[in-house]
């Protein structure tokens, strides 16, 4: 605060000596009232207060330099240019970009730049309305047991994206195909695969059960267990399988925190010849930390706030192939699923080094704070560049934590697809 009453009071002094000139005695009287107060605040920040309400390293030297512009009446233009016209002119530019910001986060990002009925009307015709206000969603979990003569059975799939407003497509369909996994072997005599739906608190294990011998094979099960902040709902069920028939069995899995689970399991089956159980190790599915993460936006003073507060810290060093800062911190940006609070004015232009905040909300609420401090050496004299630095992770849980840091770990040194 006794920053900012200083450059207050430079700011009204050199507009007054603008309008005036710096020789006149009104000027002077208010250019030595105002280096008294500066004073006066140094003094009191450095004695007077106690250790933890001294005056900081960078507010003494904010003051000191509005000191400076004071004592010194042939200070450059230049500096009085930046302090009254300069420094308001980025403010108003900080201004735009946020409220740009939002509007890009509420879908009317058009509407607040430009302003006007074209491009509320042109908005309004993108929108692609899925599901109206008053439509009807079935939740299976409140009907009567006993359905009516004729009545259909309800469709979860067909719920959850009412409730979601996501519609079935191409683009879904692809994404399923990316979370199928392999559970035996194809020299196994049962071939099962996993299709693994995420839901927020809500896992779905589609498991495909194909018996590739020509024997019928009596009570299998598929047995499933858990590594992490993951519960299994449904208690395993016995299946008769004929020769070379197929079956998908559910298992439907219960999340609690982000955190990158694994699931394991085998399948369990009576022998035709004899009295054994035969068992069938399958493969382990690891659930990826990415399907909970969302980029989110806040302030700096949460920011700050946040990683103040957190206690759990995970600190990865830069280890990769990019040669570019930019580019590694869009690398970084892409593959920890985050939104870069840190404004695109403050990294433009050429630097050797880069320190931007990174910031994402879990599914379950839960904050994940990123700071990528990284510098760019060599380069010169036919020296190939390399980005060196360090990588640091703050949340209020271990979990997210220690999978951000992995996942960093595991991916950045890969390199960039290059642009088109």
């Amino acid at each position: 605060m006794g920053s900012v009453v200083c450059a207050t009071l430079t700011k009204l002094v050199v507009r007054r000596a603008e309008m005036l000139s710096w020789t006149s005695m009104e000027v002077k009287e208010m250019q030595m009232n105002a280096i008294l107060v500066m004073c006066s605040l140094v003094r009191l920040g450095q004695t007077l207060l106690k250790s933890k309400s001294k005056i900081d390293r960078d507010s003494f030297e904010r003051i000191t330099l509005w000191l400076r512009t004071l004592v010194d009446p042939s200070a450059s233009e230049e500096t009085r240019k930046a302090l009254l016209r300069d420094c308001s002119v980025s403010f108003d530019a900080m201004l735009e970009e946020r409220t740009a910001m939002k509007g890009r986060k509420k879908g009317v990002g058009a509407l607040v730049l430009g302003g006007g009925k074209q491009e509320k009307e042109e908005l309004d015709q993108k929108v692609e309305v899925v599901t109206q206000p008053d439509s009807l969603i079935n939740f299976r979990q409140l009907r009567e047991n006993r359905m009516a003569l004729g009545a259909v059975d309800l469709d979860d799939e067909a719920d959850m994206s009412k409730a979601t407003g996501m519609k079935d497509g191409r683009a879904d369909f692809r994404e399923r195909l990316n979370h199928i996994y392999q559970l035996t072997g194809f020299a196994d005599p049962i071939y099962a695969e996993a299709a693994v739906t995420v839901h927020d608190y809500d896992i779905v294990l589609d498991v495909l059960v194909l018996n590739r011998t020509n024997q019928t094979l009596t009570n299998l099960t598929v047995e499933m267990s858990t590594i992490g902040d993951l519960k299994i709902v449904d208690r395993p069920q016995n299946h008769t399988l004929g020769p070379f028939e197929s079956k998908t069995v559910k298992c439907n899995i219960k999340v609690s925190s982000t955190d990158s689970g694994q699931i394991f399991g085998n399948i369990v089956y009576d022998a035709t010849n004899s009295a054994d159980h035969i068992v069938i190790n399958l493969h382990d599915i690891k659930i990826d930390i990415m399907d909970y993460i969302h980029p989110a936006t806040c302030t700096e003073s949460q920011f700050r706030r946040m990683w103040a507060e957190f206690e759990w810290e995970n600190k990865v060093a830069v280890n990769t192939k990019i040669g570019d800062i930019k580019q590694y911190l869009e690398h970084i940006v892409a593959i920890t699923n985050t939104n870069c609070l840190t404004p695109p004015r403050a990294l433009a232009g050429e630097c050797s080094y880069i320190a931007a905040n990174l910031y994402a909300c879990s599914s379950f609420g839960e904050d994940a704070l990123v700071n990528v401090s990284v510098e760019r050496e060599g380069g010169e004299g036919g020296k190939p560049a390399r980005v060196i630095g360090s990588i640091r992770i703050r949340s209020k849980t271990q979990g997210i934590a220690l999978s951000l840091g992995d996942r960093i770990g595991q991916l950045q040194r890969q390199l960039l697809p290059p642009k088109p």
